[in-house]
Order: structure tokens, then C-alpha cells, then sequence
């Protein structure tokens, strides 16, 4: 497990972090900093690049600006997100979606790496092996129904239980922490888990809104690890029977500021706002922006040319960039400007504040 802090830094947690700190949506509509979006960036991170189109305006992160907020986004993205269910997470381009739609227990702070409430406040005792947590008042999902401690436990369960081929999750692996991680894990070939085992024997409902994890061992990054968009909560009701715990709605029903409007594998996916979003009064981002667009499987050349044209207003690409793009970028001056590398650093969320 020494080496998971630096898995959690460098690949996931809301809005997407990677030493990306959360680069997310989320911290987009964030009111804190009083800095609005005027600029276009073009912004590689861990291991994709994104570019980023607005209104022409301010051009440091520490002025500020008049700028209306756009009522659509569009994301041009090179690859695709082979599933919107949090508990198959994979990715990069699949995080910065979920970090949009589902909320965590925790998040970072934006455009630090210290760790803050998310869905829950917690406590934890002395040495790290005991972490209580209490949902937000009035902390619901998109059709209203309230969030509670057993929607929780059962979506930890959920994400750590082992796939239908008996081969645990993942990243579900990362939460071996969790006492009786072992023996939940203990599943047939198809995937059940062992006859009387119903869960993680460490997570603990305490109330309606108030839960326990208790952890094997010390792990002081623990707050960390559940940033992971993988630890993302769903409504219990909506899970099937083990081994696949298939959904019984449409679409994964969100927790956070953004709902799925359509998902249409390997061409787009497209959200919506929440309009049961209930963190803005928590200082979580009013979610301004009402419409999200993600298309999938555009080419790199034909990204970045709808970029120069103003056609999208974000172009996420493997990192590096392809020859030929690289080439364009390095020619065109008002395109080299654009060009930040944020890995490991803020930038990006600094940018983003609205």
C-alpha cells in the first residue's frame, strides 16, 4: 500500500486529480477566488492534453472579469469511455465525467492537495483506523430520494466485490485496508462472494445518515483514497444481485452536480444539470453551466482544427501530443501560448474558478 498515496496524487480524485488536484467541472463552478474563465488554455494533464476555449479576456489567474458564463461546454475527447457505472472505472476520460455526476465522501479542496467533505463530514481517531462519517443535511440524488449511510456501505461493497469472472475489481484492490477486505474477496470463479459474507465487515451503517469504517491497519491517506471516482455513491435500491450487481435504472443516478442527459457508446455523452444539486450551499459549485458535451473518438488533427476554429470548447488527447499536432501547436503562436503543463500542480483549477 505504500505506493497507493502516490496512485490517488497522480490518477484520480471529484473533479479527476492526478496531482491534477481534482481538475474538475466541479471546481469550474466554484465561486471561491472570484476568477472567471476569459481565456483559452491548452493544458496537458497526466497523461492527456486538454485544451480549453472561452471568451477572449483576463489572462492571469489572479485578475478577474465580467464574463457571462456559457450555457454549454463541449469536450472533443481522442479515446472513449467504455462505462459510465463508477464501480467499472478505468480511466482518465471516464473520471472526468463521473467527477461531474457522482459525489464521493471526500474531495480536495481546489487548487491544494488537502483533503475536505465532500458528501460527509468525518472524524477519525488518533491512528488512523477508525473513520466516522456524517451525510450532509439535505444531501440527495437527482430524483430527490436523500442520500444515506446504507447507500454508502452498499456502493463500497459494490465497487470492492469481486467481477462475475471471481477476479476482484481494480481498483477495489486499493481498499484492502478495510477489515474483512480479505474475506469479501474470497469469491467462486463466478464471481459470488463467500456463504454468509455480505460486505466489508469494517464498514459499519451508525444511522440513517451517520456511518464507520474501521481499517486493518493505519492508513493516513485513507481520506485520500476515497476522493477515487471509483468510491463514487449510488442509490442501493438500484443494485441488482451479486456477482454483477447490474443497475436497475437507465443510467447511473447521479449525486452529483451533473445528471446524464444520453450516453451513446463511442460517439458522445452528454449531461445535464442536476436540478436536485445540493451542494452549492456548501460552497461545492453552483454548476452554472447547464450543459455538458462530451464527443468521443474525435481524431487529434480534426480536435485541434475545431479548436482553432472556436467549434469546442475543450480538447482532451493523449499526452504527449501526436507529431503533426505538436508541430501545428509549436508554428502557431497563438496556439503555443495556450500550451500549460499543469502535472503535479494547480494550474488548471486556478484557471477554471468562475
Amino acid at each position: 500500500m505504500s505506493d497507493f498515496k502516490e496512485v490517488v496524487r497522480h490518477h484520480g480524485g471529484p473533479a479527476s486529480h492526478s496531482g491534477r488536484i481534482r481538475v474538475s467541472f466541479l471546481n469550474l463552478f466554484r465561486p471561491e477566488g472570484g476568477n472567471r474563465l476569459t481565456k483559452r488554455w491548452f493544458l496537458p494533464i497526466v497523461g492527456a492534453v486538454l485544451l480549453l476555449a472561452t471568451a477572449c479576456g483576463s489572462t492571469s489567474p489572479s485578475s478577474t472579469s465580467t464574463a457571462t458564463h456559457p450555457n454549454t461546454v463541449t469536450v472533443d475527447m481522442t479515446s472513449n469511455v467504455a462505462s459510465i457505472d463508477p464501480s467499472q472505472f478505468c480511466c482518465a476520460l471516464q473520471e472526468d465525467v463521473e467527477q461531474e455526476t457522482f459525489a464521493t465522501l471526500t474531495t480536495y479542496k481546489p487548487g491544494t492537495e488537502t483533503v475536505e467533505p465532500y458528501l460527509a463530514t468525518y472524524t477519525s481517531n488518533a491512528n488512523d483506523t477508525k473513520f466516522t462519517f456524517t451525510i450532509r443535511k439535505g444531501a440527495v440524488f437527482a430524483d430527490g430520494t436523500p442520500i444515506t449511510a446504507n447507500d454508502v456501505v452498499a456502493s463500497l461493497n459494490r465497487f470492492t466485490s469481486c467481477q462475475p469472472t471471481g477476479v476482484p475489481a481494480v481498483y477495489g484492490s486499493y481498499f484492502n485496508v478495510i477489515q474483512g477486505y480479505a474475506q469479501w474477496t474470497k469469491c467462486s470463479k463466478t464471481g459470488l462472494p463467500p456463504a454468509g459474507v455480505k460486505g466489508l465487515s469494517g464498514l459499519h451503517v451508525l444511522s440513517t445518515d451517520k456511518l464507520e469504517i474501521d481499517l486493518s491497519s493505519p492508513t493516513p491517506y485513507f481520506l485520500e483514497m476515497l476522493t477515487l471516482p471509483a468510491a463514487s455513491v449510488l442509490p442501493a435500491s438500484t443494485f441488482g444481485p451479486a456477482p454483477d450487481y447490474n443497475l436497475s435504472t437507465k443510467y447511473p443516478e447521479a449525486s452529483g452536480p451533473y445528471e446524464f442527459k444520453s450516453f451513446s457508446p463511442n460517439t458522445q455523452i452528454v449531461l445535464v444539470k442536476n436540478p436536485k444539486w445540493w451542494g452549492a450551499k456548501y460552497g461545492l459549485g453552483n454548476a452554472t453551466i447547464k450543459q455538458l458535451t462530451f464527443l468521443e473518438n474525435v481524431s487529434s488533427q480534426l480536435a485541434l482544427e475545431r479548436f482553432q476554429k472556436g467549434t469546442n470548447d475543450f480538447f482532451v488527447t493523449p499526452n504527449p501530443v501526436d507529431a503533426n499536432s505538436y508541430l501545428t501547436i509549436k508554428s502557431t503562436p497563438s496556439l503555443k501560448k495556450l500550451y500549460h503543463s499543469i502535472f503535479g500542480n494547480s494550474l488548471f483549477s486556478h484557471y477554471l474558478f468562475y
